[in-house]
């Protein structure tokens, strides 16, 4: 049931940021953006939403992991991947080293190198868990809201 769930949700998610993506500069409108850096917004926007794609994905097996009892790994997995977001965003932003200054583009494509970093820790993790192959019993969730519910 767990694959299915997050085939689900996951294809889900999918169709709902693809019609942002479709629907960017009206929505960005919508919300207050003005005419006169729609252009930057919309430079950063189209990139950026792909990392907002990643992050659901990506909140959404760590609330598995959550499920578990795995809030550790899943504030690890996050700071390795916000610290990732940190560098590659300098790098891009400012041009570092042997990369051009990409000013707002290199925000977005930093923070989606960023994303996926995290979305790799937190499949990494069901992959040494074994959380697909079953071999991790559900009793681990639970038995624990089992007990705490007739407390």
């Amino acid at each position: 049931i767990l694959r299915q769930s997050l085939l689900f949700w996951g294809f889900l998610l999918a169709i709902v940021h693809a019609l942002f993506f479709r629907w960017l500069p009206d929505l960005l409108l919508w919300m207050g953006a003005e005419t006169s850096y729609l252009a930057l917004a919309l430079e950063y926007g189209e990139v950026a939403l792909l990392a907002v794609l990643v992050t659901s994905m990506t909140a959404l097996l760590q609330s598995v992991m959550l499920g578990f009892g795995e809030a550790t790994a899943v504030l690890a997995t996050n700071l390795k991947g916000n610290a990732v977001n940190l560098l590659a965003s300098a790098v891009l932003i400012f041009g570092l080293g042997p990369f051009p200054a990409l000013g707002v583009l290199g925000a977005a494509i930093g923070t989606v190198i960023g994303t996926c970093c995290t979305l790799w820790g937190t499949l990494a993790w069901f992959r040494r868990e074994r959380i697909w192959d079953g071999d991790r019993s559900l009793s681990k969730i639970t038995m624990p809201a089992s007990a705490a519910s007739t407390a």
